[in-house]
């Protein structure tokens, strides 16, 4: 299982990755273990890229400075 991450909005670790474009087979059995979500193949340049499985809340996630 994907690790889950802290939702900014509740607090709870029940964040995980949305996944955008084309699925390949594999990420429909990470869907269906809830790992992560997918997100659609229609992307606007503004899309979030975590969804919390506790609350709904979505949101960017900020990249790690190296």
């Amino acid at each position: 299982m994907a690790r889950l991450v802290v939702c900014p909005e509740c607090g709870q670790r029940g964040g995980v990755r949305i996944v955008w474009g084309m699925p390949a087979g594999e990420d429909f059995e990470r869907a269906e273990r809830g790992e992560i979500i997918l997100g659609g193949c229609l992307l606007t340049g503004n899309d979030p890229d975590w969804s919390c499985r506790e609350c709904g809340h979505l949101w960017v996630k900020a990249a790690r400075a190296a």
